[in-house]
Parts: C-alpha cells; structure tokens; sequence
C-alpha cells in the first residue's frame, strides 16, 4: 500500500506590492503560486520542473516555513503546516531537510564543518555533544567524505565537496522529507553526476522522500518517480515519469521535450523541434484564461477567456488543457520518431 508523505492543496502565494513609506498603499500583487496542488508519496521522488520565475522555489520556500502561504494546506504527516502555530511546526520542521541551490553561499564560511552539519541538532536539542560529534563524522562518510573534514572550512572544498556537507547537514536530524531545490545547478555537468548518485543511494539507505526541483529535464527523468511541470504558478501537467515523457499533452511540456538536444543531426534536419517563443509574462499581470496562451501556438480564442480545468484524462495522468485531445493526436508519434 502507499502513503501519502505530503499533501499541498490549494497552495498560493501572493506578495503584495506596496507604494509609500509611512502610507504604504498596495497597488499590486505578484502571483507567485496559484492555487496548486498534489502528492508525494513515502519513498517517492515528485520532481517539480518549469522555466525561471514559474514559482518552483517559492513552493519549497512555503513547505519549509521560510514564506507564509497567502492561503491553502500543507499537510505533511498528518498535519497542517500552514495552519500551525510556531511552536507545532518546529516539531515537524525537523522532519524536513532542505538542500539549497548554491553550496557557496548556503555554508557558513565562519564555521567548520562540525559546527554546521551539528546546527540543526542543536537547535532542535537532538543528542549529546558526544553524539553529536559522533553523527557528524558518519554523516560526512555517508556522502563520501572524510570524517577528518569535520575541523575544515568550507573554502578549503570544491563546489561539489560543498555540496556533500549540504547534503549531510540535510540529514542531521534524519528527516523523512528532503526538499532539493536546484542542488546541481550551480555543478559541473561531471559532479552533477556524483551528487545525483549521492542521493539516490542515501534515498534507498534511509527510505528518504525528496521534492527534487530542477529546470534540467534530463536530470528529472532520471531521479523522478512523478513528475509535476510549472508555468506561471501553476502546474499545467502531473503524471508518472514514463508517461509524462512518453506521452506529454500540454503544449508547454511538448515545448520542454523539444528543447532537449538529440545527438542524431539527420533526424534533427528531419524533424526539427519547434522552439518556445517569447517570455514567460510577468507574474504581476498573468494572462487571463489559460496562462500559457499568449506563447502557445496551438491556443484558440477559448484559451484568452476561459481557464482550462486540471483534470485526470487517465492513469493518473493530469494536465490543464482545453485541446489536449486534439495536439495528442496531432503529435502522435512524432517524439518517438526523435
């Protein structure tokens, strides 16, 4: 049987733009997140992709606690996160890590290795200072450093070394949830590869749970079990990774899977993708209807009025479309052909 880990429903997040010093006035709001919703079972990695600025980080932000959500659940474990007050979270705020983007900046440069993987062991008062001392040097051999690390800074690390401590101090407090957001980004493409490996074996050591967030569509097919697609502060599509790659319906992810490059130039010539056009709009003023219409080339007159509904067309394949049917059929096998 599965469990439901994590349940976000309704999640939104708007920030309020604000005129004035004394007076404050709002004459605006950013639409960050907009009303989204889904799963992540026990066990199970939800990859969540999306261009810049389509709201990824600002729903790992809202999990964590680092924003207050304008309004909808995060149940996790049974509990409302964003109905709770500060004290109920911060007993279940040590059941989530984060591993942020960039390890340059999310390590103290001040503090040695020890004292920032034992942090969080100390905030929340988990173990002895023996203990402590102990778990920070299994820590540091679980993502394959040394554990004579523990008295270096974190300038005397490479990028992806950095990382690695990120990692261990994600899991200093044995959490059921990671949320990893970005983790590979700021790597090059060859440490990417050992980081990825690094959470992938600790997730089958630990039985860990990950909200893995990325724009590398690559790097999601291969560590995801579901995966949710973002634009504008909604997600358009949500299926399992083989069907979402298999067969995507929304014309913003068949946008996504061209933009991945083929090794093979004859069938590049052949088929050649048909490459996204345009910016994302701004979230303070998102299209009415659907929010991808004004760059979809498949969009009707309905798509500027009426806002497509999220629906299961299937296998738990969801998608926010008026006319997926019909680019379904008209796409059929073409990526297959690629």
């Amino acid at each position: 049987m599965t469990e439901t880990l994590l349940k976000v429903i309704g999640l939104t997040k708007h920030f309020l733009v604000t005129r004035g010093i004394i007076l404050k006035k709002v004459i605006a709001e950013i639409h960050a997140v907009d009303d989204v919703s889904f799963d992540i079972i026990k066990g199970q990695t939800l990859g969540l992709i999306g261009e810049s600025g389509s709201g990824k980080t600002t729903i790992a932000n809202l999990i964590v606690g680092l924003l207050k959500p304008t309004k909808g659940q995060i149940i996790f474990e049974g509990r409302d996160l964003a109905n709770s007050s500060r004290s109920e979270f911060k007993k279940v705020r040590s059941k989530i890590g984060l591993i942020f983007q960039d390890p340059f900046s999310s390590l103290d440069p001040r503090k040695k290795v020890a004292q920032i993987i034992e942090e969080p062991m100390k905030i929340h008062q988990q173990y002895s200072k023996a203990e402590r001392f102990e778990r920070v040097c299994k820590l540091l051999e679980k993502v394959g450093l040394s554990s004579e690390d523990n008295e270096k800074y974190p300038h005397q690390f490479s990028g992806g070394q950095r990382q690695r401590i990120a990692i261990a101090r994600a899991l200093a407090l044995s959490p059921h949830l990671i949320i990893a957001d970005e983790p590979t980004s700021a790597l090059d493409v060859s440490v990417q590869a050992r980081i990825i490996n690094v959470l992938i074996d600790l997730q089958e050591e630990f039985k860990l749970t990950y909200l893995f967030i990325s724009h590398d569509l690559s790097l999601i097919q291969h560590i995801s079990d579901i995966v949710a697609v973002m634009y504008l502060g909604k997600i358009v599509e949500l299926a399992s990774v083989s069907e979402i790659y298999k067969n995507p319906l929304h014309p913003y992810t068949r946008a996504l899977m061209e933009s991945i490059p083929r090794p093979d130039p004859d069938l590049m010539r052949k088929n050649p993708p048909v490459l996204l056009q345009g910016e994302i709009p701004s979230p303070l003023q998102p299209p009415l209807g659907c929010r991808f219409h004004t760059r979809c080339i498949h969009a009707k007159e309905l798509c500027s009025r009426s806002e497509p509904q999220f629906q299961n067309v299937g296998s738990n394949h969801f998608v926010s479309c008026h006319f997926w049917r019909e680019i379904e059929e008209k796409h059929t096998g073409i990526l297959q052909e690629r």
